[in-house]
């Protein structure tokens, strides 16, 4: 009915499965019908996933990761945990971060004074794993961006320190 310009058909595939259909409601993708391309494989290729990296990932960098949440659940007017399905992934992690600790209750105070949730989950430290699938990558000091390539020596381009001047944000643990 003039609604499609042309169809091309190229035969049955090698792998006789069927096409994935994706499809996009309010800018988030969608799969209207999985095939040999699966959702999980649909929301790694279409997502932005967004590394903050400090220290010890007590204070800096969840901070960053609870401000760009809060940034960008306002931005599509959606909540933050909608920001998975909208194509985020926001992560943060330490150079020297040990597995499992708290944020600092500081950090936490510091937060919720600006408005902002506290951050969420716990510290992590950093891998190359880490590094390597994420877009983007924010180090809180220029030392860091320096350790960040060591551990991940191909990602120089999506690696940069948070401060626009470069001279790095300190660390306020403790403060």
């Amino acid at each position: 009915a003039g609604r499609i310009e042309m169809i091309v058909d190229g035969g049955p595939t090698r792998i006789r499965q069927s096409s994935t259909v994706v499809g996009f409601e309010n800018g988030a993708p969608v799969v209207l019908r999985e095939g040999m391309i699966t959702r999980e494989m649909v929301k790694r290729a279409t997502s932005t996933t967004i590394l903050f990296v400090c220290g010890g990932n007590s204070c800096r960098s969840p901070m960053a990761e609870s401000i760009c949440r809060e940034m960008l659940s306002q931005k599509y007017d959606i909540s933050e945990d909608m920001l998975s399905e909208y194509g985020y992934e926001i992560f943060s992690a330490g150079i020297s971060a040990l597995d499992g600790g708290r944020v600092s209750p500081q950090a936490v105070k510091a937060l919720r004074n600006m408005g902002y949730d506290a951050p969420w989950g716990s510290s992590a430290r950093v891998t190359p794993e880490a590094i390597n699938a994420s877009d983007y990558i924010f180090t809180m000091t220029g030392d860091q961006k320096t350790n960040v390539l060591q551990l991940a020596p191909g990602t120089r381009s999506a690696v940069e320190t948070l401060d626009p001047e470069g001279t790095g944000i300190a660390d306020p643990i403790g403060g």
